[in-house]
């Protein structure tokens, strides 16, 4: 497979099933490894989420900055598509949504809950889930008395599995009856509409229907407080989902091809029921598992529980099988599971953060460079030597203007920035921050609000130097790729960039949706390209990934 647009395949087994990952490369030390993921998303990478079918506020434009290699696989949740929300072929939806742009586009089929993924780095106290029993400890009952079905607020298939009281008198009667016959275990999912009743086998046969690359199993999700014998009881009913869904991808219609089945892997914070869960996961799934799911993660357990039980499933799954990790999305949560071994991150933290408007400002690879061309082309009465804008003279009765000018000239220029807490005046043309004033903070921040009032005149884009649609406008390198000759030189002397602080600022205020849309495409290109600099350190050997790794989390001030 290749990852330029327009010649993008997956590879089918000689069962009919995709196979859809391939190992290009291996870090000289560890389990890290870089890949392709359905034949069009480069690895260390991460899936982008989506509404309906289509990117939450992202557009061909983002697309095209972001090309096909980190943009490729799109995150679709199945209860959307069981809710009858995207009727057509999701391929087809996604590229007809945005005009084309994205005609290979490979749609992987999650469980996860975009709007309940906590914002904090690390989080998870925000999902929960409900156990199975007979109306004791945190089981919800339904109908009969017996724990309904129910998809976690959030997470990837945060799915508690459990049989009424009719169909666990079915399943005791059907022992010893083949499997095919033996009822399939009920499932809840949470949809925009509702609540929804279905089946791991109705959510098999409809990812075959809808044409999706890959299918996330649906898993019985808890967090660590629970104890190891209810972990157990995940483990044996996270593998009869796993069946039952392949079971269901196998009934669908014989001329789609096959999804690849993603088996969720739980077990919590213990890592000798990781390791069962993932043998489980090879049994229940037979030749149509195409790789694995990392379930259970970020609901609250420490740094350290979660590297033992990543090592412990890592070390038990097939090295040709994909890792997708759902749930942690925060910087050193990503560095974490990419060294331990993790291909795909499945999460909704830089979009999150957008929703509560916060901008991605982490340090990476390259910025100073990046920074240093863009502040040459907005020329010398950009934004490079002038970064605040002057307001004339200030009516008396102007209280917003008045507010503006007192909050941009309030704070030492020389000591911090609003968005990254370094100092960065001047920002001439040769791209180098200022010298830091005494006292100033001696690391960056991984994200800032725009919200902060003195940002009101400030005329830079969010990241000096980044290349997102946001902070570049028409300076993308792929967003000049469609201008003429002409009207790219045209802009290249009017010196034209993207939208500055101080509009997305006045656009937060403004309770503009604008401003969130701006904020999403600009957190999702900054979180890529961090993705796409761990993958250029792993490819290129030594100890290129560990000094980058290093590098940032002592940048950023990370916890060790």
């Amino acid at each position: 497979a290749r990852t330029d647009a327009g010649d993008c395949c997956l590879a089918m087994s000689a069962t009919g099933h995709r196979e859809c990952f391939s190992v290009l490369a291996a870090a000289s030390a560890g389990p890290a490894r870089a890949g392709l993921f359905a034949g069009v998303l480069e690895t260390p990478g991460a899936l982008l989420p989506t509404v309906c079918g289509s990117p939450a506020h992202l557009n061909a434009r983002l697309r095209q900055a972001l090309g096909q290699a980190r943009a490729g696989a799109l995150a679709v949740r199945l209860a959307q598509v069981q809710a009858g929300e995207a009727p057509r072929p999701l391929a087809a939806e996604v590229d007809a949504t945005l005009g084309g742009a994205w005609p290979d586009a490979q749609v992987i089929l999650t469980m996860r809950d975009p709007s309940q993924t906590p914002p904090l780095p690390g989080g998870g106290g925000g999902r929960t889930s409900k156990g199975k029993g007979k109306g004791k400890g945190r089981g919800k009952s339904g109908s009969g008395g017996t724990p309904a079905a129910s998809a976690g607020q959030g997470g990837p298939a945060a799915a508690n599995a459990a049989r009424g009281s009719e169909g666990a008198a079915a399943g005791a009667d059907a022992e010893g009856q083949p499997e095919d016959e033996a009822e399939p275990v009920a499932v809840t999912l949470q949809a925009s509409t509702g609540r929804l009743r279905t089946t791991a086998r109705d959510i098999g046969t409809q990812a075959r229907t809808c044409g999706a690359a890959a299918l996330m199993s649906p898993c019985v999700e808890l967090d660590p407080c629970n104890g190891r014998k209810r972990h157990e009881d995940a483990v044996r009913h996270t593998g009869d989902l796993i069946r039952d869904t392949v079971h269901g991808v196998g009934a669908g219609p014989s001329a789609a091809p096959q999804p690849a089945v993603l088996a969720a892997v739980v077990g919590g914070a213990f890592p000798d029921l990781r390791r069962s869960s993932v043998e489980a996961a090879v049994a229940a799934a037979g030749d149509s598992l195409g790789g694995f799911v990392l379930a259970g993660m970020g609901l609250g357990e420490t740094r350290a529980e979660r590297a033992a039980s990543l090592a412990a499933a890592v070390e038990a799954m097939p090295a040709h099988l994909p890792r997708v990790l759902v749930g942690p999305g925060d910087v050193l949560s990503v560095l974490d599971a990419i060294r331990a071994g993790v291909d795909v991150i499945d999460t909704d933290w830089p979009e999150t953060l957008a929703s509560f408007g916060h901008a991605l400002t982490m340090r990476l690879p390259g910025d100073d460079e990046r920074a240093a061309r863009a502040a040459a082309r907005a020329g010398p009465a950009g934004w490079g030597e002038a970064p605040l804008a002057r307001l004339p003279e200030v009516d008396a009765s102007d209280q917003a203007g008045g507010a503006a000018q007192r909050a941009s000239e309030a704070w030492d220029q020389a000591r911090t920035d609003p968005l990254t807490g370094r100092p960065c005046f001047p920002l001439a043309a040769t791209g180098s921050p200022g010298a830091a004033a005494e006292g100033a903070p001696a690391t960056w921040r991984v994200h800032g609000s725009v919200s902060d009032p003195r940002l009101a005149l400030d005329r830079r884009p969010l990241v000096p130097g980044c290349e997102c649609p946001a902070c570049a406008g028409s300076w993308s390198p792929a967003a000049l790729t469609d201008k003429l000759p002409s009207a790219a030189a045209d802009d290249a002397a009017m010196g034209t960039t993207g939208y500055s602080r101080a509009y997305i600022h006045h656009l937060w205020g403004s309770h503009e949706l604008l401003a969130q849309a701006l904020l999403e495409a600009h957190n999702a290109w900054r979180y890529r390209q961090l993705l796409a600099d761990v993958r250029a350190a792993l490819v290129s050997g030594g100890s290129a990934l560990e000094d980058l790794c290093e590098r940032l989390v002592s940048l950023h001030g990370l916890a060790r």
